[in-house]
């Protein structure tokens, strides 16, 4: 009976402690799936979350799309005029291109306005095979050595007294006229009649008869401008008239290219200023000059950004900082290495390359100054990976 109570005790006591073990077992493993998720909070803490507003880009997809970025810095900058003008020749600095003598006048081959001219090099010709008068080319040789025939006869027979002095200074006299007009008709003489050439190096600026014309001698057929030169004529409105006394310069951009070219770095200077408004007109003229460093023609028109009073501690942007959505505009502000948050601003002036901030930024900002219409991209076609912490 002790033996049946002791083995049934045994056997109690072994299962309880089964049951222990068991309990102990699952609180351990509960303890261990709380203790990492614990641990999980805690990485994520320490690595931080994005906001939902940031755009994330990789360091190398950045570096890849161009995106640039600079430390926002207060500065100089100046009060802006925009307005609109002309660019124009210098003066004396053009030539109008006549023609030598009566015909058709044929222009070469690919000469057009804008097309760059050398001096004393061929432009057109005038044909010759139907001219009549004293300035066809065969009328002249003929003058020339006829002319030559009778100095030389005359240099004779002044030394023996049997012509006077005045024949003989008009028989010079002749014969110096048709040498010049012989040794200018043996310069031009070509196969096809006359050539005819610019005395100056420059752009044709435009025709003034058409190829194939019949001109007569002495018509103009061309105008030739040389560029080392050019004006920069701004129209300046009423309502801007304090400012005119402080301009000093200006930038300007043409229609047929994306540059902004500034008058500083061409060596520009300001020529004149219109004291008075034309009758004809409600502007006021200001007029540049300045060297043709590119290719600039002469008759186009320009968009201008007259410079004026200096200003001190302004926070300004180059215009590729820049980004336009319905009416409002917003830059990149780069908040870590790897994400960029948009940023709502306010613009005051702008010269064509920098614009003034009145609002949204404070120095210290690192902004994007470059690339900004990439991270517009990429954020409206939401094509940019999740942002994650791989280890």
């Amino acid at each position: 009976m002790k033996i049946i109570y002791y083995a049934g005790l045994l056997l109690f006591t072994t299962i309880m402690a089964a049951c222990n073990n068991s309990k102990q077992d699952i609180h351990t493993e509960i303890h261990s799936e709380e203790d990492i998720h614990t641990d999980g909070a805690a990485h994520n803490d320490e690595e931080g979350a994005h906001s939902p507003d940031e755009i994330i880009i990789s360091k190398e997809k950045a570096i890849e799309a161009g995106i640039k970025s600079s430390i926002v810095t207060p500065g100089n900058f100046n009060e802006i005029i925009k307005t609109s003008g002309k660019i124009l020749p210098a003066i004396g600095n053009e030539q109008t291109i006549t023609a030598p003598t009566e015909g058709n006048v044929i222009f070469i081959d690919n000469i057009s306005e804008g097309s760059r001219v050398r001096q004393d090099g061929c432009i057109a010709h005038i044909t010759t095979k139907k001219t009549v008068g004293t300035n066809k080319p065969d009328y002249i040789e003929v003058r020339y050595e006829i002319a030559k025939k009778e100095f030389d006869r005359a240099s004779v027979l002044v030394k023996d007294n049997i012509i006077s002095e005045k024949e003989y200074n008009d028989a010079k006299q002749e014969y110096e006229q048709a040498k010049i007009d012989y040794e200018t008709l043996m310069r031009r003489k070509c196969k096809d009649g006359l050539s005819v050439a610019p005395s100056i190096n420059g752009y044709v600026k435009n025709f003034l008869v058409k190829n194939g014309e019949y001109v007569q001698s002495g018509q103009a057929i061309m105008t030739v401008t040389q560029t080392q030169k050019l004006y920069l004529r701004a129209d300046v409105s009423e309502r801007d008239l304090y400012a005119l006394p402080n301009i000093s310069s200006a930038n300007f951009t043409t229609s047929y290219d994306n540059k902004v070219y500034e008058l500083g770095k061409m060596s520009g200077k300001l020529i004149s200023s219109g004291k008075s408004v034309d009758e004809s007109s409600v502007y006021i003229p200001v007029t540049f000059e300045f060297n043709n460093t590119g290719n600039i023609i002469p008759g186009t028109y320009a968009e201008i950004y007259l410079i004026s009073t200096p200003l001190k501690d302004v926070i300004s942007l180059p215009v590729t900082a820049i980004s336009e959505e319905q009416g409002h505009f917003f830059v990149y502000k780069k908040t870590c290495e790897d994400s960029y948050k948009k940023q709502e601003v306010t613009l005051g002036n702008d010269n064509g390359k920098m614009v003034q901030i009145l609002s949204g930024i404070t120095p210290g900002d690192n902004i994007v100054t470059e690339g900004a219409y990439q991270i517009k991209l990429e954020s409206a076609s939401h094509t940019i990976p999740a942002h994650t912490h791989e280890h």
